[in-house]
C-alpha cells in the first residue's frame, strides 16, 4: 500500500511509467512491467490531433520504454471476453512478444490487468516473472492489482488529455503568432508623402493580437485620410473585426466619399456581418491641405484632440455618432 501512494502523480507518460517500474520491480516476484494502451482508445481520444502529432510535438511520450500499443485484435481475444485480470503460467517458450515486446521469451508467469474506464477497456497493465513458480492469483495480489489497475487507468486518461491539450495549445500559439504578424502588416501604414502633413503612429497591443487599428492613406493628391478604431473585446475575434474594417475601407472607392457617407456605408456592411454583441468604435478623419479643412466623424470613440498652432489651446472634437455595428441605419 505504501508503494501505491506516489505511483500516479506524474507530469508526463515517461515519468508515470518509470515511477511505476521503480516501485514494482523492487518486488522479488516481479521482473518485468509493461503498460499497453488500446489502439481504439488512442484513436478515439486523440481525434483530430493524431498520434503522430502528439509524438512529434511532445518528444514522443507514447514511445518511451515499457509503453506499448495494444492492437484491437489482441484486446478482443484476450481481455474483452472476461474484463478481469488474467493469470497465466507460460510454457518454456516464454510469453512471446505480445505483452512484453522486449522480454517475452524470458517470461514464465504473468498477470494481465485490464485498465477499465467508464465501462470500456483502454489497455492493460502486464507484470511478469522469469520464474514459473510465481503466480499472482492469491487473494491479496488480486486486490492490489485490481486497485492498481483502476488508479492507473485514471492516471493514463488524465495524461492523455493533457497531451492533447498541450498539442492544441502549441498549435494555437503558432496560429496566433502568424495572425499577429499578419495584423501588424495590416495596421502598419505607410506614411503618405503629401506636402503639409506628417503622420506618426504607434501600436502596442496588451496581447499578441488586439482589437486596435490605425491607418493613414492618401486620398487624391491633396488630402489624407486617417482612421483609428477599437473593436470590442480582445484576441482573435477583435483582430478579425479590425481586419474586416481594413478591407471595408479599401472597397468601392470608399476613401473618395465624404466622411459621413463612408462611415455610414462601413456601418451598414459591418452590421450585417457581426453578431449583436460585437461592435467597433472609430474616428475617421479627412485632412484637406489645400483648404486647411478637417472633416471628422466619431463613432462612439473617445474624443480626438486638436492642438491649435501658436497657442496653448487644445480642443476636444465632439461630433456624435453610435459605434459601428449596432444600428444598420445609424446617422453620423
Amino acid at each position: 500500500r505504501d508503494r501505491e501512494k506516489d505511483f500516479f502523480v506524474a507530469r508526463n507518460f515517461e515519468e508515470l511509467i518509470f515511477r511505476l517500474n521503480n516501485r514494482l520491480l523492487i518486488l522479488p516476484e516481479i521482473d518485468f512491467v509493461c503498460v499497453c494502451l488500446r489502439q481504439r482508445y488512442l484513436e478515439g481520444i486523440l481525434g483530430r490531433v493524431g498520434w503522430e502529432a502528439v509524438a512529434a510535438e511532445l518528444d514522443a511520450p507514447l514511445r518511451v520504454g515499457y509503453l506499448q500499443l495494444l492492437e484491437e485484435s489482441l484486446f478482443r481475444s484476450h481481455l474483452a471476453p472476461v474484463r478481469r485480470t488474467l493469470y497465466r503460467k507460460t510454457p518454456s517458450g516464454g510469453a512471446g512478444d505480445i505483452y512484453f515486446a522486449l522480454h517475452g521469451d524470458q517470461v514464465r508467469s504473468l498477470a494481465i490487468v485490464p485498465l477499465m474506464l467508464r465501462g470500456e477497456g483502454i489497455g492493460s497493465l502486464n507484470i511478469g516473472s522469469v520464474w514459473s513458480r510465481h503466480f499472482y492469483d492469491a487473494a491479496p495480489d488480486r486486490e492490489i492489482l485490481d486497485r492498481l489497475g483502476a488508479k492507473l487507468a485514471i492516471a493514463v486518461d488524465n495524461l492523455m488529455y493533457r497531451c492533447v491539450l498541450a498539442v492544441q495549445k502549441k498549435r494555437l500559439e503558432r496560429d496566433v503568432g502568424a495572425a499577429a504578424i499578419l495584423q501588424r502588416s495590416l495596421i502598419a501604414p505607410p506614411r503618405p508623402e503629401i506636402s503639409g502633413f506628417e503622420g506618426m503612429t504607434g501600436f502596442y497591443p496588451c496581447q499578441r493580437l488586439g482589437g486596435d487599428f490605425i491607418d493613414i492613406f492618401p486620398v487624391g493628391s491633396q488630402r489624407v485620410g486617417a482612421v483609428i478604431a477599437d473593436a470590442a473585446g480582445h484576441g482573435i475575434s477583435a483582430a478579425l473585426m479590425v481586419a474586416m474594417l481594413k478591407f471595408s475601407l479599401q472597397m468601392d472607392g470608399m476613401a473618395r466619399l465624404p466622411a459621413t457617407e463612408a462611415v455610414a456605408r462601413i456601418n451598414a456592411r459591418v452590421t450585417r456581418i457581426l453578431r449583436r454583441q460585437d461592435y467597433l468604435t472609430l474616428c475617421y478623419v479627412l485632412l484637406d491641405s489645400r483648404r486647411g479643412r478637417i472633416e471628422l466623424v466619431r463613432a462612439g470613440h473617445p474624443y480626438p484632440l486638436l492642438s491649435v498652432s501658436g497657442t496653448s489651446e487644445v480642443r476636444e472634437l465632439k461630433p456624435a455618432g453610435p459605434p459601428v455595428g449596432l444600428e444598420s441605419e445609424a446617422l453620423y
